[in-house]
């Protein structure tokens, strides 16, 4: 007989705080993040899911909402693993409306009451006295997960159509992409166009990052910005002498939005106009 498969799911507010319930009938210090079997035809993910409806009653879309893999842990038995996810509230409040219950019931054999009797959100160290060992086992991870979520990187996706945590994977970053972390589309951090006429090819240059070069009149560089001014040149990131992109000065700035996290600025050089897409990180 093989291992059993499962799949729960780390929900964290705001505050840093993760949703535990009481399982029915069981000690009164032992809580549980929503978790059960994997189905057959479902992925870690999506079982993930849809105990998580089941046992708490949050409705979450794979493709509505971010998910972080925190990793397969195994029980102490080595009969079972368990393959554990994270969710974040997206703003302070987003979750006040949702009513907190338990929507499913043990097998009527076993007395058909429902699993979870009671909840409530506990900071990662009051968790770490009342979970399931092999929970706790994932909380050191959740808190890492945790830091790099507040201080991650929002960007644009163009696939989600909205503002999306994105994490860095080498081949992406090294051509200036990051992986939404909702539908993993890499999405450019920073992207240049050139407008062209019909007898010229498309230009467009992507990179991770983008600063302003001021020169004095000798030509000789005088310092860098990390904001467009008329008579700075664009430089794109990576900062080398084989691969970095640099424009002439600017001569006109046309348009500028502050869309945060996103910026745009349209701007004229001495021989070309570019429109730049870009996201401080």
């Amino acid at each position: 007989m093989g291992k059993v498969k499962a799949a729960g799911l780390f929900l964290v507010n705001t505050e840093d705080k993760i949703l535990v319930g009481h399982p029915t009938k069981h000690h009164p210090d032992f809580w549980s993040i929503p978790k059960g079997k994997i189905d057959d035809g479902e992925t870690p993910l999506d079982a993930a899911i849809r105990e998580t409806y089941e046992e708490s009653n949050f409705k979450l879309f794979k493709k509505l909402h971010d998910f972080v893999e925190i990793g397969k842990f195994t029980y102490r038995h080595k009969k079972k693993d368990i393959m554990i996810f994270a969710h974040f509230e997206k703003e302070e409040g987003y979750w006040n409306d949702i009513v907190i219950q338990c929507n499913s019931n043990v097998p009527e054999d076993r007395g058909g009451f429902p699993e979870m009797d009671a909840f409530k959100w506990v900071t990662i160290d009051e968790a770490r006295t009342i979970l399931h060992k092999t929970q706790i086992d994932a909380l050191d991870v959740l808190e890492e997960k945790i830091d790099s979520h507040r201080n991650g990187d929002m960007l644009w996706c163009n696939d989600c159509l909205d503002f999306v945590y994105h994490r860095p994977k080498l081949s992406a970053v090294t051509s200036g992409y990051l992986v939404c972390n909702r539908c993993d589309t890499m999405n450019p951090v920073c992207t240049l166009i050139k407008e062209t006429n019909s007898a010229e090819s498309h230009f467009m240059k992507t990179s991770i990052k983008v600063i302003w070069l001021e020169f004095g009149k000798d030509r000789k560089f005088k310092d860098k910005f990390d904001e467009p001014k008329i008579g700075r040149s664009l430089l794109m990131s990576p900062f080398n002498d084989a691969f970095t992109w640099q424009t002439t000065p600017i001569v006109e700035i046309i348009e500028e939005k502050d869309d945060k996290p996103r910026k745009y600025i349209k701007f004229r050089t001495e021989n070309s106009i570019y429109e730049l897409y870009y996201h401080k990180l």
